[in-house]
């Protein structure tokens, strides 16, 4: 990389003596506040961003500029920093699946760049220009449709860029609106993500459905019936959506599980009935949420309150059935997949699932 001239440019004496005069030092340094350094280059200014809280010393005696630059390796004004190499070493998104109308948190890093430009995600916060070279940002995806999203970030010096991707997806959010499950703080545990392709076969093979809804497991809306095969991978869950609306109050059945009768245990599977997607807390009525090895939930659609061993579920209301492999009914939620000892440990863990 070829060697700028420093930040520290001399002055002519003249200038400097009268600027000495000027202010009265006496021939000590003098420090003078601001936020950046502007160079008066050839062809184009150069600015450079200072730390926060820093000045500039002005040596009346040499005439000497002296600042500390936000990013130590930023470009020191030669021509146009033609030469200066910038790079993003490193831009994340967490988590990397949020609920609709939840926050995804960006946080970046760059070498060489005065400042950074987010795009990718119309009509949100994350598109527009001025971003330090290093940062985090949390952007609401409450304009954001279900589905997967790239986000981009550019970082440049000049006309000198360097540009990163980072993926995430915006999954459909809970009953009476996503922010009231994010008030609650009834929100999918902190690590984990959810599978939407969990569907499979009696040979534990994957199908290309997707796995999002009541309708993608069991063919048609709740409370259709069915038998199919879920699996989910380390670290996901499975959250499925469905509605009461149009379901006559009085409307009963259950929902079971049951380890594959082709494969090994896999164990305990904690599931819930919530008005939030992935919330495993515990629910207002205690029959809507259980930790499974084989067996179910009874539901009915209902006014009433205080059935015995049955999920009270309200008429004309989104609901959320989620399931996770885990040993534990309590946060923190881990997934764990239980299998037989001296079995090679799987990816994925497996369930015959079936609503009736």
């Amino acid at each position: 990389m070829t060697t700028h001239r420093p930040l520290a440019a001399a002055l002519p004496a003249a200038i400097a003596a009268a600027l000495a005069a000027l202010i009265g030092t006496g021939g000590a340094s003098v420090a003078i506040a601001q936020s950046s350094s502007i160079l008066l280059n050839n062809d184009d200014n150069t600015e450079i961003v200072l730390q926060d809280g820093t000045s500039v010393q002005v040596d009346p005696v040499t005439g000497n500029l002296t600042a500390t630059p936000l990013d130590p390796q930023a470009c020191t004004g030669t021509a146009n920093c033609d030469d200066v190499q910038v790079d993003i070493t490193s831009f994340n998104a967490s988590p990397s699946s949020v609920s609709q109308g939840g926050n995804v948190n960006f946080s970046w890093n760059s070498r060489g760049a005065w400042d950074c430009t987010g795009t990718g995600l119309t009509g949100t916060t994350w598109n527009g220009t001025g971003k330090l070279p290093q940062g985090n940002q949390s952007v609401s995806t409450a304009s954001l449709a279900p589905d997967d999203y790239i986000a981009d970030l550019e970082c440049l010096n000049g006309p000198v860029t360097d540009t990163r991707q980072v993926s995430f997806t915006v999954v459909t959010g809970g009953g009476g609106g996503p922010q009231n499950c994010i008030d609650e703080g009834r929100v999918p545990p902190a690590g984990l993500t959810q599978d939407t392709t969990a569907l499979s076969n009696i040979f534990n093979q994957n199908l290309s459905d997707p796995t999002r809804t009541w309708s993608d497991v069991f063919g048609n809306p709740f409370p259709d019936s069915g038998s199919p095969y879920w699996k989910t991978q380390r670290d996901q869950y499975i959250s499925l959506e469905f509605t009461t609306a149009g379901v006559p109050t009085g409307s009963s059945g259950r929902f079971e599980l049951n380890n594959p009768q082709s494969s090994f245990n896999f164990g305990q599977t904690l599931v819930t009935f919530s008005q939030c997607p992935g919330d495993f807390l515990d629910q207002a009525d205690s029959d809507c949420k259980k930790l499974i090895t084989n067996g179910g939930i009874n539901w009915q659609v209902t006014t009433a309150s205080g059935l015995f061993n049955t999920c009270e579920l309200e008429p004309n209301t989104t609901y959320y059935l989620n399931a996770l492999h885990t040993t534990n009914s309590q946060p923190p939620f881990q997934w764990q997949c239980d299998i037989p000892p001296g079995t090679a440990r799987p990816a994925d863990c497996g369930d015959l699932v079936t609503a009736n």
